[in-house]
C-alpha cells in the first residue's frame, strides 16, 4: 500500500469493519476472494495482477463514481478524436496506400497503448455513405486503412521465414515472373476492389498502384512469415497463369520445370502458413487464404479450393466483415498498405463461395442478399451488377437444391429464370459475343475481355444448373406440362452448347483462361449433358428427333474437346490414361454412333432390343443429380434404378399440375420447368462405375 502523507490521512479516517474482514474494495466490487501471496504483503494477488491500487475496507474507497465517469469520458474523447481524424482523412482510391496508412498512423490520434499479439489492436469506425440518400448516385464505397500492428521479430519467426525464403527461385527467375504478373494481378484485384477503382488504378504508373508492394518488396529473414507466404502464393499464381513465351524464358533460366517451381512455392507457403490458424487473424493472413483458394481452383482441385474458401468465410465473419453497416470492424495488419472495402469484399467472398458450392453440390455458407440491394447496385458498373445478380441467383438455386422437393419449386425456378433473363438484357447485345484472343492486346484489355468471358460462361452455367432437374420429361400429363419440359430442356441444351464453344477455344493454348482447369470440368459437364439428351430423345420419345440436325455438330465439338483435353494433359506432363469422365464420354459417343448402325436406332422402333452391337461397348452406370443412378445399356436405353420413369423429379403430380396452371407463362410464351427441385446429394463417390454428371465428377485430379 502507498505510504507517506496519504497513508497518514487514511489512518486518521480508519473505518470500523466487521471482525475478520480483510478483503480490499477492488475484490469486493468484483465479488472475488481477496488472497495475499504472503501474510506480509500489502497488495493482494488480484490487485497485483491487474496493477490496481489495493485499498482495505478499513479505509474509505477512493475510486468514486465521479472518478469512474471521468475515466470513461476520457476514453470517449480518444475515440471521438480518432473518428474525427478518419472522417477528415480523404480516402481517394487512386492515392498511395502506404502514404494513407502512414498519415493515419502518424496523425494526432491518442495512442491506445501496447497491444498483445493475440488481441485486437484497434477499433476502426467509418462513415456509412449508403445511409445518406443524397450521396448514393456518385459516392464511392467507404474504405478502411488498416493501421499496422507492431510484430517484433523472434528467433522462431526468423527460422520460419528462412524456410520460406529457401523455396524462392533465383533473382533472374523472379524478375521474369514480376514482369509478367500484370495479368494475374488485374484479376486478383477484383476480390478487394470494384471495377471502377481497378480501371482508374490501371491508368496509374506501376509504382503508384496499390499492389506494387506484393512483388517488388525484397523480403529477408526479419520479414514476417505471413508476408513472405503472401508473396510466394502470388508468385505461384503468376507462374500458374504464365503464357507460353514466359514459360520459355523461365526454362532457359533454370533446369527445374516451371511446374515444379510453382508447386514448391505453393505447397511451402500453404503447409507452413495457411495451415496454421494462429497466423490467419490478420489482413495478410486472409489474403493468403484467398490466394490459396484461387490457386487450387485454377488447378482444378475444387474441394481444396472450397475448403480454403470456407475458412475465408469463417474468418471474415469472425472479423465482422459480414455485418452491416460495418461500424465496428476490427482487423490486424502487418504492413502499412492494407486498404479494405468490407462491403465489396464480403460480396466477392459470398460470390466465390456460391460458385464453388454450386459446382460441388454443397450447401451455401451465407443467405446474405445485400449484394442486390439498390444502393449496392447503383454503386457498381454494368458488369459488376451482372455479377451481383449472378450471386443472388446462385444462392436461390442452392437453396432450392438443398431442401426437400416442394410444390413451390416450380414458381421459384421460374422467378430465377426471369431474373437471369432481366440481368442478361441489361448488358449490350454485343457484350454477349465471344471474346477473341489477340496477342497484341495489352494486359488491361486482356483483363476486361477475360472477365467478360468468365461472366458469360457462368451465366450459361447458372441456366444449366437451374433447368437440369427438368431436362427429362418422363410422362407429361398435359400439353402445358410438356411445354414446361420443352422449355427447360431447350434452355439446358442451349446453355451447354454455349459453354462448350467458349471452353473449346480456351483449352490447351494461349487464351484468356487457358490456365483454368475449371474449364475442363465445365466442358465435360456440357458434353455429358448433350450426349445424355441425344440418347434419351432418340430412345425414349416417340416421333421425329428434335435434335437430329444438331447431332453431328454436337458430336464434333465433343470430340474436339476430348482431343484438346488429352493433348493439354500430355503437354503438361500428365499421364496419357483417360480420366473416368473422359472414358465415360467416349463410351457414350460409341453408343450414340452405334444407334445409326442398328435397325432399332429409330425412336419409333425403340422397343427392338435385339440389335447386334459391338461387344466392346460396355453398359454405363453413373449418378445424375436429381435423377439418381442411371444405367445406359448398349442399345442406348436409360434405366433409372429404383424409379419408374413417371416418378422422376421432373414429373408433375395431378395436384401440382393444377397449381402450376395458375402460374403465368414462362419466356417465349411457354411454361418453364416442372415440379421437383434438384435434390442432389452434397458429395458423391467418384469411380469408374459411379460418376455424377456434375458437381463431384472432376475431370482432373482432386484429392
Amino acid at each position: 500500500m502507498p505510504d507517506g502523507g496519504s497513508c497518514e490521512a487514511r489512518h486518521a479516517k480508519r473505518r470500523k469493519t466487521r471482525k475478520g474482514t480483510r478483503s480490499c474494495w477492488e475484490c469486493k466490487r468484483r465479488k472475488i476472494r481477496c488472497i495475499f501471496s504472503s501474510p506480509g504483503d500489502d497488495v493482494c494477488a488480484s490487485c497485483s495482477k491487474r496493477c490496481r491500487e489495493c485499498v482495505s475496507q478499513e479505509f474509505p474507497d477512493q475510486t468514486t463514481p465521479e472518478r469512474s465517469s471521468r475515466l470513461v469520458g476520457e476514453r470517449f474523447v480518444r475515440v471521438e478524436a480518432m473518428i474525427a481524424k478518419l472522417a477528415r482523412q480523404p480516402l481517394d482510391a487512386a492515392s498511395n496506400a502506404e502514404a494513407l496508412a502512414a498519415s493515419v498512423h502518424a496523425g494526432a490520434v491518442p495512442s491506445l497503448g501496447p497491444v498483445d499479439g493475440s488481441a485486437i489492436p484497434g477499433f476502426f469506425v467509418y462513415e456509412d455513405k449508403f445511409n445518406n440518400p443524397a450521396s448514393l448516385a456518385h459516392a464511392r464505397h467507404p474504405k478502411f486503412v488498416i493501421v499496422p500492428t507492431a510484430t517484433p521479430a523472434s528467433s522462431k519467426g526468423r527460422d520460419v521465414s528462412g524456410v520460406l525464403l529457401a523455396a524462392y527461385p533465383n533473382d533472374a527467375y523472379l524478375k521474369v515472373l514480376v514482369d509478367s504478373s500484370s495479368d494475374f494481378l488485374n484479376g486478383y484485384r477484383t476480390m478487394f476492389h470494384s471495377y471502377r477503382d481497378i480501371d482508374e488504378w490501371n491508368a496509374l504508373p506501376e509504382h503508384e498502384q496499390l499492389d506494387y508492394h506484393l512483388l517488388h518488396t525484397r523480403h529477408t529473414a526479419e520479414s514476417h512469415p505471413v508476408v513472405i507466404a503472401e508473396q510466394m502464393l502470388v508468385l505461384a499464381n503468376v507462374l500458374q497463369q504464365a503464357r507460353s513465351d514466359t514459360l520459355e524464358k523461365l526454362r532457359a533460366l533454370s533446369d527445374e520445370p516451371p511446374k515444379a517451381v510453382m508447386t514448391r512455392l505453393a505447397t511451402t507457403a500453404t503447409g507452413i502458413v495457411t495451415a496454421n490458424n494462429t497466423m490467419l487473424d490478420t489482413c495478410e493472413g486472409m489474403t493468403c487464404l484467398i490466394l490459396d483458394s484461387i490457386y487450387q481452383a485454377n488447378q482444378g482441385n475444387l474441394r481444396r479450393a472450397w475448403l480454403a474458401h470456407r475458412r475465408i468465410v469463417s474468418i471474415a465473419q469472425a472479423l465482422g466483415i459480414h455485418r452491416r453497416p460495418y461500424r465496428a470492424l476490427s482487423i490486424k495488419s502487418i504492413q502499412a498498405n492494407c486498404i479494405l472495402d468490407p462491403r465489396l469484399m464480403w460480396h466477392r467472398i459470398v460470390h466465390v463461395d456460391r460458385v464453388l458450392s454450386l459446382m460441388l453440390g454443397l450447401p451455401l455458407a451465407s443467405l446474405d442478399a445485400s449484394m442486390v440491394s439498390e444502393p449496392a447496385l447503383s454503386q457498381d458498373t454494368l458488369m459488376g451488377q451482372l455479377e451481383r445478380r449472378h450471386a443472388f441467383a446462385a444462392g436461390k438455386i442452392l437453396e432450392r437444391n438443398d431442401r426437400e422437393p416442394a410444390a413451390e419449386d416450380f414458381a421459384l425456378t421460374q422467378r430465377i429464370d426471369t431474373d437471369l433473363q432481366k440481368a442478361a438484357n441489361r448488358m449490350p447485345s454485343r457484350w454477349w459475343l465471344e471474346p477473341a484472343w489477340k496477342y497484341s492486346a495489352s494486359s488491361t484489355q486482356r483483363f476486361w475481355e477475360s472477365r467478360r468471358l468468365i461472366n458469360q460462361i457462368y451465366h450459361f452455367y447458372l441456366l444449366h444448373q437451374l433447368h437440369l432437374p427438368y431436362m427429362i420429361s418422363g410422362s407429361a400429363t398435359s400439353a402445358a406440362d410438356q411445354s414446361r419440359y420443352d422449355y427447360s430442356r431447350n434452355t439446358c441444351i442451349s446453355a451447354s452448347r454455349d459453354i462448350l464453344t467458349r471452353c473449346l477455344n480456351n483449352i490447351g493454348q494461349d487464351s484468356f483462361l487457358s490456365y483454368c482447369r475449371l474449364l475442363d470440368f465445365l466442358a465435360l459437364m456440357s458434353s455429358l449433358t448433350l450426349l445424355l439428351m441425344h440418347l434419351y430423345i432418340r430412345r425414349h420419345e416417340v416421333g421425329p428427333c428434335c435434335l437430329a440436325h444438331q447431332r453431328l455438330s454436337d458430336r464434333a465439338m465433343i470430340e474436339q474437346v476430348l482431343e484438346a483435353l488429352e493433348k493439354d494433359t500430355l503437354e503438361n506432363g500428365g499421364e496419357s490414361n483417360q480420366s473416368p469422365a473422359t472414358k465415360m464420354i467416349r463410351q457414350l459417343l460409341a453408343i450414340d454412333a452405334d444407334l445409326d448402325l442398328c435397325p432399332g436406332s429409330d425412336s419409333s422402333n425403340s422397343g427392338d432390343s435385339e440389335a447386334v452391337l459391338p461387344q466392346d461397348t460396355e453398359p454405363i452406370r453413373f449418378f445424375v443429380p436429381c435423377f439418381g443412378v442411371v444405367n445406359i445399356s448398349k442399345d442406348g436405353k436409360m434405366i433409372f434404378e429404383g424409379t419408374n420413369v413417371g416418378d422422376l423429379p421432373g414429373n408433375l403430380s395431378q395436384s401440382q399440375a393444377q397449381a402450376y396452371d395458375a402460374v403465368p407463362a414462362g419466356p417465349a410464351g411457354s411454361r418453364s420447368h416442372s415440379s421437383a427441385a434438384a435434390g442432389a446429394s452434397p458429395m458423391h463417390r467418384v469411380n469408374d462405375a459411379y460418376l455424377p454428371l456434375t458437381s463431384s465428377s472432376l475431370p482432373i485430379e482432386d484429392v
